[in-house]
């Protein structure tokens, strides 16, 4: 229980700060993109003033110009009286396309009206779009026009300018964090383990305290039960002492069942429930298990079935003493909650690797929020019951055997009532495998 809180727990530390980390990141690597766009933005415009700028102090683009800016992939165009005058292509996508989403202003970013501070009397207009190109490739596109001023017969400037994508900036300037990430990750989780091994140990203490308690006083009971037994069936039968002689007995045998399933218990937690696996026949375990429970079943007008394997089983490697013990809790349970006049069946077979026991009543079942439950220590399904006879630990026993053999137990429904639970684990199971059953049942 111990270990399974502390993975819970280390688990849920390194979800939440993990979670948070990566939402630090991932806001640092958008905050990275969007300054790197906008600074490209920025250096466009600022290009397309100081062109603007030469234009306008008399100073026309040269061909080395527009063949220096393509150079440097930025695509120019100049439209005025004259004509156009464009630098050559230097992109994936035609720039005729990209001057046609330009005019078509579809994708506006920006747009103003400068005047001008250098000529009086003399302002443009500034508009900048966001394109798309057809190799998903997009771009800024800056458009000038010039309405009054020295170049009095200058109509428009174009200026497109490739813009970096989200991956490309991540991959130029945040390279590191996937590193980042994995070194904190790995701090994260000495520290998480350290920190949470510190703070239950208190409670490990006081758990196993108590482990060691339950054990020593069960080991305890033992032997004056045992004294008790004996002297009280040493006694004299007087037809007076003869029906407290039956309780003192009775009670003894409660008690000494109930300090059984303690110190079977204690033994799992304290990890030294052990099983001595041997080679044996299924069918011998399945007709043991039948022929001890016919006279109980009897006593309380019910019908066991036994369903054997319609040939010869192979052998089986487990504890056949520890899957006895598990039978005689499913049986037991099957018996107090059957009523009187329905049948029991048991049964199991082999499948490849794998052997499954069963065991199948007719009573009033489990319902599907009382599952999980059951398998608690001392939960009673029925608490209107008066029947003394069982503690709630039988599950949580024959739960521990399974677990001894690597194997799954399941509670399913029976077809018009009842419950059904299923056994199953490697037959070829041995005291140095360590298989875990994956499949489902069969």
């Amino acid at each position: 229980m111990i270990k399974h809180l502390r993975k819970k727990l280390v688990f849920t530390f390194l979800a939440f700060t993990m979670s948070a980390y990566t939402l630090l990141l991932g806001l640092m690597a958008a905050d990275t993109v969007r300054k790197a766009q906008s600074s490209e933005l920025a250096y466009a415009r600022q290009l397309a003033n100081r062109i603007a700028w030469q234009l306008q102090e008399g100073n026309p683009l040269t061909k080395q110009d527009y063949t220096y800016y393509a150079a440097s992939k930025i695509w120019v165009c100049l439209s005025d009286s004259l004509g156009t005058h464009s630098g050559p292509e230097c992109f994936p996508t035609a720039t005729g396309e990209l001057k046609k989403q330009i005019l078509s202003r579809r994708h506006i970013i920006e747009m103003e009206e400068i005047t001008s501070t250098t000529l009086p009397g003399s302002s443009l207009s500034y508009t900048a779009c966001l394109l798309s190109g057809s190799s998903n490739d997009q771009y800024y596109g800056i458009k000038m026009d010039f309405s009054t001023g020295f170049q009095e017969n200058l109509e428009a400037l174009f200026l497109i300018v490739p813009r970096s994508s989200a991956w490309g900036v991540l991959q130029k300037n945040c390279r590191l964090y996937p590193f980042l990430w994995l070194f904190i990750f790995a701090l994260m989780y000495v520290m998480s383990r350290l920190l949470i091994q510190k703070s239950i140990l208190p409670i490990e203490s006081a758990i196993k305290s108590q482990k060691e308690f339950t054990a020593a006083a069960s080991h305890e009971l033992k032997t004056p039960l045992a004294v008790i037994q004996a002297n009280a069936e040493a006694l004299e039968l007087t037809d007076s002492n003869q029906q407290k002689q039956t309780v003192i007995l009775e009670e003894c045998d409660r008690m000494s069942r109930l300090v059984q399933s303690l110190l079977s218990l204690a033994a799992g937690d304290s990890g030294s429930f052990h099983i001595h696996i041997r080679e044996t026949d299924l069918d011998t375990i399945l007709i043991e298990a039948w022929e001890a429970f016919l006279a109980p079943c009897k006593k309380n007008g019910l019908t066991l079935n036994l369903k054997l394997a319609e040939q010869d089983a192979p052998k089986i490697f487990c504890d056949p003493e520890r899957i006895i013990q598990l039978l005689g809790i499913l049986l037991d349970n099957a018996i107090s909650f059957s009523p009187s006049g329905s049948s029991i069946e048991l049964g199991g077979r082999i499948w490849k690797k794998y052997a499954e026991l069963f065991v199948i009543d007719h009573g009033p079942g489990i319902p599907y929020e009382k599952k999980r439950q059951v398998w608690k220590r001392f939960y009673c399904g029925d608490a209107s019951r008066t029947d003394r006879h069982h503690f709630g630990l039988g599950l949580s026993i024959a739960e521990e055997i399974v677990k001894q053999h690597h194997g799954r137990l399941e509670l399913a429904d029976t077809p018009g009532g009842g419950c059904t639970v299923r056994v199953a684990f490697n037959r070829n199971l041995d005291c140095y495998s360590s298989l875990i059953v994956k499949k489902p049942f069969l």
